[in-house]
């Protein structure tokens, strides 16, 4: 057996029997019983005990990596070649993905030119296994 302190239809708090018989009266008064099931934070709807929605998971932090990390992440999991990406530097299609990258003193995961050029190595065959190949494999805090 399970009871509760109910505030605003939702279980505040959520104790044993054991527990609950420790209590003085004035702070059973604040209790009632529940079905064992009931935990912390359910709602009661209708006279029937509800669980919450999940909660959602939170965003990930992506890293700042180095120019040197980002090629790392173009070979390792991008499928990329080194002569892949040494054409690719050449390559005039890419012009101004690898002048902002020059330019950058560290890359974002988030940063739109990323994604860009990711999308622009994949269209010019310099990237196999795809952008989210890259994306999904960026290191997080």
């Amino acid at each position: 057996m399970k009871y509760a302190s109910i505030r605003n239809n939702k279980a505040a708090e959520v104790v044993t029997e054991e527990a609950y018989e420790t209590f003085n009266p004035t702070v059973k008064a604040m209790f009632q019983e529940v079905p064992d099931k009931v935990e912390a934070e359910w709602k009661l709807v209708d006279g029937n005990w509800v669980e919450p929605d999940p909660r959602p998971e939170p965003e990930p932090r992506y890293k700042s990596i180095s120019k040197l990390e980002f090629v790392r992440l173009l070979k390792e999991h991008g499928g990329s070649t080194n002569q892949m990406v040494v054409d690719a530097k050449k390559d005039a299609n890419l012009e101004f993905f690898w002048l902002m990258f020059d330019l950058a003193n560290s890359i974002d995961r988030n940063d739109p030119e990323i994604e860009e050029g990711l999308d622009a190595l994949v269209e010019f065959n310099y990237l196999p296994n795809g952008k989210h190949s890259v994306l999904n494999n960026w290191p997080s805090r």
